[in-house]
This record gives structure tokens, C-alpha cells and sequence, in this order.
């Protein structure tokens, strides 16, 4: 099969990727049946975000060499290409994007659907291709967003458990086109890596299925996948993270609060907003933490464990705010 070619935004770090390109290109695992290999992996494979790096590492066990292209703790939002990145990436046979315009540091897309300065021989799978998109919310308050607007698109696809799902498997299918010789490896990490990823969901649509229709408030616009995968729906404080909310926004996620009977909100890990602390004070909420997981964490930590246990407590975040008893895995 073709693997599916990224379709990254124009980003802030093209000019040093055109620059430094220019003189760069001038001069197994999860089951006892598969072994772990004795050889050092031959297949050399990148990743850009946490949350691609953390499934890709979960399919990949030794048969592959996967390393983060971004810096533990580092923002995707806020990188820029630099010299080392392009080292790296001539270096790589594989390069594993999240796509939905996510790593605008890649640079513009060229006619072909790629990222015009990637070396030419690199391979790219975006992981999301299959996902049907959401569109990006619009902002009612016309806030600066700093940068951080995610474009049309918003990328968050990872967080619905069926979306990560896709993603495994379009992870898979690239990792064994190209090393075909650990194709039954990659096969067996995958699928048990998707049975946890699938009693979640299981889990999750048990207990959400009699609030179909129900709206939870998010502190910015990161859920909306995660929300249409169990009929529910979405309205955020404000559209992007760093920005302070208005007495307007207040306002109209106050109005849902009330017609919603909620017992809480979805925030971002870190200290909210003092304006959205003096609501949930005023309204008797709790402010519960929701990890958009873009970010790894510091120190370095196993990640497709780390990616797992933030999905759970994610879900079950969205249960508490909704006043639902998490639902046992059937």
C-alpha cells in the first residue's frame, strides 16, 4: 500500500529548514511468540509529536529505532526547525507526523502533498489519515491566539480512544512496509496495544451512552473528537490555551453550566485562570484536569504507557464533570 503523504501547514520555522536543507543536501515485544531481537534495529524512524511518538514506540518494540524529533517538554506550537532537526531527518528512514496540520515546523506542503524541504528520500506517514477531520472552533471574542492557532483543522484526532486506534494501525501498516522482515512483530504489539485502547472505549461508551447529547465546557478548544465519538458536544472558554478569558466568554460557559447541570470543567493541567477559578467558586464546580498530551513529559518516561494511563484519566475526568460513576471494562 502507498503510505499516506503529509499535508503540513506553513509554519514559522520555514525559513531556517530552507536554509540549512540547502547546505545539507549541497555537501520485538508485547508477546512471548515474537523474540526480541539480538541485532540492533536497522530501521531508523522519527516522530514529531508525543502523542505519534508514544503509539509508534508501542508498535515498534526493538524492531525499530524511534526517537522524538522535539525536545522532552517542548511545546509543538512553539518549534522551530533548527539545524539539528535536519541532521536527524537525513539520517531517518521513516518520518511519523500526527498531520490534520498539527507540525507547521515542518514547513510548507509542496505540490506533491508533502513537506517541501523534508530530504527527499524520507518516507512520511501521516497518522492520522483516515480520521475524518473536525473543523477548527471559531473564536466569538476575536482573541489574540499568539500563535497557537491550529488552522483550519484541529489536530486533536489522538484523543477520541477510537481516533488513537486509527493511528495505531496506520502506524503499523507503514512500519511494516518498511521493514517487512518484523511484519508479525509489529502486527502483535499492535494488537495489544489496540485491545487496551478498545476496553477503554468500551468502557467510556457504557457509561456515557445515557448523556448522549449533553455539552461539557472545556477551558480551549481540545476535546471535540473525543465529545462526537459519545454524541456529546463541546464548548470551550476560550480557543486557545494561553489566552485570558473575557467576562463575555465567562458569561456564555457560565450559561451552559447552569443549563447543563454540570458538576465541573475541563481544564488544562497547571493553575487555571483566576477568572475561571472565582466561576467554579461562585457554581459549586470542580475544576478537573484534562491533558491535551502534546507534550512529553519531564523526565523522559515510557511513553506508550504514559500515553494509556492519559487517556484514562481523561476519560474518566469527563465522566466526574458530568456527574457519571465510572463505568467497570466489560
Amino acid at each position: 500500500m502507498d503510505l499516506p503523504v503529509s499535508q503540513c501547514a506553513p509554519g514559522r520555522g520555514l525559513p531556517v529548514l530552507v536554509a540549512v536543507t540547502a547546505v545539507l543536501l549541497a555537501g520485538c515485544g508485547a508477546r512471548p511468540a515474537v523474540a526480541p531481537s539480538s541485532e540492533p534495529p536497522s530501521l531508523a524512524v522519527l516522530t514529531t509529536v508525543f502523542p505519534v511518538t508514544a503509539l509508534t514506540e508501542a508498535v515498534a518494540g526493538d524492531c525499530a529505532e524511534v526517537s522524538g524529533l522535539l525536545p522532552p517538554g517542548t511545546d509543538p506550537h512553539d518549534h522551530q526547525a533548527t539545524p539539528a532537526d535536519l541532521v536527524r531527518l537525513q539520517r531517518a528512514r521513516l518520518l511519523v507526523s500526527n498531520g490534520l496540520g498539527f507540525e507547521s515546523f515542518l514547513g510548507a506542503a509542496s505540490s506533491e502533498g508533502r513537506p517541501d524541504r523534508l530530504p527527499a528520500g524520507l518516507r512520511v506517514v501521516e497518522a492520522s489519515e483516515g480520521i475524518a477531520p473536525i473543523a477548527s472552533a471559531q473564536d466569538p471574542a476575536g482573541h489574540d491566539h499568539g500563535g497557537h492557532d491550529h488552522g483550519s483543522v484541529n489536530p486533536h484526532g489522538w484523543l477520541d480512544p477510537r481516533g488513537a486506534m486509527q493511528q495505531v494501525g496506520t502506524i503499523r501498516d507503514a512500519l511494516i512496509q518498511a521493514d517487512p522482515s518484523c511484519a508479525e512483530g509489529y502486527r502483535q504489539r499492535a494488537d495489544a496495544y489496540l485491545a487496551r485502547l478498545a476496553a477503554l472505549d468500551r468502557r467510556l461508551e457504557q457509561a456515557l451512552a445515557p448523556h448522549r447529547g449533553r455539552t461539557v465546557v472545556t477551558q480551549h478548544a481540545v476535546a471535540p473528537y473525543l465529545a462526537r465519538r459519545y454524541g456529546l458536544k463541546t464548548v470551550h472558554l476560550v480557543l486557545e490555551p494561553d489566552t485570558p478569558p473575557s467576562p463575555a466568554d465567562l458569561r456564555r460557559v457560565d450559561a451552559v453550566v447552569r443549563a447543563e447541570g454540570l458538576r465541573g470543567l475541563l481544564v488544562d493541567p497547571g493553575e487555571p485562570p483566576g477568572a475561571l477559578r472565582s466561576l467554579a467558586q461562585d457554581r459549586g464546580l470542580t475544576l478537573v484536569p484534562f491533558d491535551p498530551l502534546e507534550v512529553a513529559g519531564v523526565p523522559v518516561v515510557k511513553s506508550p504507557e504514559h500515553f494509556l494511563q492519559g487517556m484514562e484519566r481523561n476519560g474518566d475526568a469527563l465522566l466526574e464533570v458530568l456527574g457519571v460513576s465510572p463505568a467497570a471494562p466489560r
